[in-house]
């Protein structure tokens, strides 16, 4: 796979920023689609944005689209712990569905 454009990047990120749930949810599943192709510095900047979304996100589509997309580079890079830890402050009771699975996969 080639490696993702700066532009490409930059419009997922974009996504995942987005005031709408459902664009938030499109932008986490898109990197989960590029994480092979993603460059180490990629791999950094989108890590520590999913985190921190995931720490904010109230909505649950988009939680599991983040947490999955967490698991999908997980897969092809080895993450920050420092980074993944702070996904230690979310009750693991809260997870709903296969949150609690992606969680517990991202510190196996």
């Amino acid at each position: 796979m080639l490696p993702v454009a700066s532009e490409e990047l930059l419009e997922t990120v974009r996504a995942m920023l987005s005031p709408v749930s459902r664009e938030r949810s499109r932008g986490a599943d898109e990197i989960a689609d590029l994480a092979c192709a993603l460059t180490p510095s990629q791999v950094v900047l989108v890590t520590r944005l999913l985190v921190a979304l995931r720490l904010g996100e109230d909505d649950v589509v988009c939680q599991e689209a983040q947490l999955n997309a967490l698991c999908e580079l997980k897969e092809w890079w080895e993450l920050d712990g420092e980074t993944l830890r702070r996904l230690c402050r979310l009750p693991v009771q809260s997870l709903v569905g296969s949150q609690q699975e992606h969680y517990l996969a991202l510190f196996a």
